[in-house]
């Protein structure tokens, strides 16, 4: 009896045969198993999927911002962003691209073995960039796994609050436009932010033609000085581009660079600075185009001779120019060739400050035979006809003497029709040198127009 009820407390209700119990553990142990194979088979489909990963290159970074905090302009910290090669394959650093010239960057090293580190120093240059800046950094591996910038692409981004311990006004120094034997003199103050006096250790000027004298100044109770910047005639025609360096004394901000401006007047200037021609040979411009040419400080302009080299351009003076300018109207000569060309127009002036005026030209010419198409792709298995027509819609009138195909695997007929010519090509029995395979020819088409007596049109395609 202990026997049957401890059977029945395991298996549920003796059956009316000892095999229902067999049956139902059978069952559990059938269940058991079915959930053991499941499990096994979820963990290898994990594995699987987790092996591909593994195998290829993955990018690891610390971090990818950083904050500089409160520098002083002019200040240029650093930061290295460290990154692993997490993966099981060579990790390749295809790009790195600052979105700011401010921003430099050092690469340590642009392959990376699995389990390596590699380093990028980040270098900010805060000189003139006053208040909160954040800059950006583009990183491109190898790496396929997307991080919401694209396949391999991450960000790398620097923040800095860039603050000016002085007040400079104005910021730079402005001389514009000045004539060379002018002697122009611009000032600024330089006074600290936070009140106190302020003396300079040293003034240094980075242009030859300039001299900065140093002069102490009382502002609203506040101790500075004054910089007083001159030119020293004669200055060099041209830009003028120059740096006053202030050695401060003070180690948050050490040195201040103010810009110095200017622009060097001739005696004589002129305008375009290049001649740009578009037009089609022996006919007009596509767009009217002048030169002109002034006696900037004044006074009458004498032009002994103006040449153009070589003389595919004309210079057409203007008869209502006043005293103190020279005006020309170009045009193109009537031989001009096709083509892209370029040259000088050379005007020598009667000034002995600025005696003679280079100006460059170029000229794209179209050329006055026209061909339609101008090329040509012959198919396999066709055999044509291919018209190529010729028209001259500036001339009244031209002929096309004859055409022929280099080599000989076409024939070609000339025949005048409305507005030009047409030239018909063909593949027929008769032609010789067809080879067969790749074709490579030439259409030469001949003309009675100057300077365009032989016009290629080139022929691509498959031979017979």
């Amino acid at each position: 009896m202990r026997a049957s009820a401890s059977r029945g407390s395991a298996c549920g209700p003796p059956e009316p045969t000892g095999s229902g119990c067999r049956r139902r553990e059978g069952g559990h142990s059938t269940r058991r198993a079915a959930a053991g194979l499941a499990t096994l088979l979820a963990v290898l489909l994990a594995a699987s999927q987790a092996t591909p990963q593994g195998a290829g290159p993955r990018l690891g970074l610390d971090a990818t911002e950083h904050d500089f905090g409160r520098i002083a302009d002019g200040a240029q910290p650093t930061h290295v962003f460290r990154f692993r090669n997490e993966g099981g394959a060579p990790l390749e650093v295809l790009e790195v691209r600052p979105t700011c010239g401010c921003t430099a960057v050092v690469l340590s090293e642009r392959r990376i073995a699995p389990g390596a580190e590699g380093r990028l120093e980040v270098s900010f240059d805060s000189r003139r960039r006053p208040g909160l800046q954040i800059k950006g950094i583009w990183l491109r591996t190898n790496d396929p796994a997307d991080r919401g910038r694209g396949p391999g692409m991450v960000e790398l981004v620097i923040r800095a609050e860039v603050i000016n311990l002085f007040e400079i006004q104005p910021a730079f120094f402005n001389f514009a436009a000045f004539f060379r034997e002018d002697a122009p003199v611009r000032t600024l103050s330089v006074l600290r932010t936070d009140g106190s006096a302020f003396a300079p250790e040293a003034v240094e000027v980075s242009h030859p033609g300039l001299r900065c004298e140093v002069e102490p100044l009382a502002h609203e109770g506040r101790e500075g000085i004054t910089l007083r910047v001159r030119v020293v005639p004669p200055s060099a025609y041209g830009p003028l581009n120059a740096t006053v360096r202030v050695r401060t004394g003070l180690e948050a901000q050490p040195v201040l660079e103010i810009p110095v401006y200017g622009a060097v007047r001739g005696a004589v200037e002129f305008y375009p600075k290049e001649l740009h021609l578009r037009g089609v040979a022996g006919g007009d411009l596509a767009y009217p185009v002048r030169l002109s040419v002034t006696q900037a400080r004044g006074g009458a302009l004498r032009v002994l001779e103006a040449r153009v080299e070589p003389p595919v351009v004309i210079l057409q003076p203007d008869p209502a120019s006043p005293p103190d300018r020279a005006e020309y109207q170009l045009a193109l000569a009537a031989d001009a060739p096709p083509g892209v060309l370029g040259g000088w127009v050379t005007l020598l002036l009667a000034d002995e400050e600025t005696p003679l005026v280079r100006i460059p030209y170029f000229a794209l010419i179209a050329p006055r035979v026209e061909v339609s198409p101008p090329a040509l792709y012959l198919s396999a298995g066709t055999t044509g006809p291919w018209r190529v027509r010729v028209a001259a819609p500036t001339l009244v009138r031209f002929q096309v003497t004859g055409a022929e195909v280099a080599p000989p695997v076409l024939s070609a007929a000339v025949a005048p029709e409305a507005g030009g010519f047409v030239v018909e090509l063909s593949r027929t029995p008769v032609t010789t040198g067809d080879p067969g395979g790749p074709l490579a020819a030439t259409l030469v088409v001949h003309t009675d127009v100057a300077g365009e007596e032989r016009v290629e049109v080139p022929i691509r395609g498959v031979g017979r």
